[in-house]
């Protein structure tokens, strides 16, 4: 391609956790924030927890974060105040991540989660950083095939290669045959 910069190269290992499409891309995005950011690159525009952040206590936040903390209480079993909920948002808690994800779109508040939201980020991410490339390696990912049967986002980031250059490899230990 055009860029000559360096490839980055992310590895992750383990995808059990991971039940939703929201989830992956989350967990694609933040493993992919982590290394730029300790290879001294920048991120550009907010990834999908910093977006939650912004929405929830922003500068322009038009959303009583308070109030919907209180209505969704009950999803939020490990925190005993909204502001707790920021901080583990602060702190990249993927899992408080996807709660609040999924109150924001039970309240109609949309997030840019979605595979072609992410895909734009990581050209993003690519150009203005003049890279080569993204190397995304995960290994371990067996049990995402085991809970998850809809594999459209999946493709979708796969299907990235062919507008920028980011490589997604997945390791599995078994045959694909061996997934039902």
């Amino acid at each position: 391609r055009e860029n000559n910069g360096n490839y980055v190269v992310i590895y992750r290992s383990g995808s059990g956790h991971i039940t939703t499409d929201r989830r992956l891309l989350m967990e694609l995005q933040q493993a992919i924030i982590e290394r730029l950011r300790e290879l001294g690159y920048k991120t550009f525009s907010p990834g999908i927890m910093d977006q939650m952040i912004e929405k929830l206590v922003g500068e322009n936040s038009i959303i009583k974060w308070e109030n919907l903390f209180a209505k969704y209480r009950w999803c939020f079993r490990t925190a005993t105040c909204s502001e707790e909920v920021i901080e583990a948002l602060k702190k990249k808690d993927l899992k408080v991540g996807e709660t609040v994800a999924q109150v924001l779109e039970n309240e109609n508040i949309a997030l840019a989660d979605s595979p072609t939201a992410v895909k734009e980020w990581l050209k993003e991410i690519i150009a203005k950083n003049n890279l080569a490339g993204i190397v995304f390696i995960w290994d371990e990912f067996t049990e995402y095939f085991n809970h998850n049967r809809n594999v459209t986002t999946l493709q979708e980031l796969a299907h990235t290669t062919q507008e920028v250059s980011f490589y997604l490899f997945l390791v599995t230990h078994r045959a694909l045959q061996q997934f039902t």
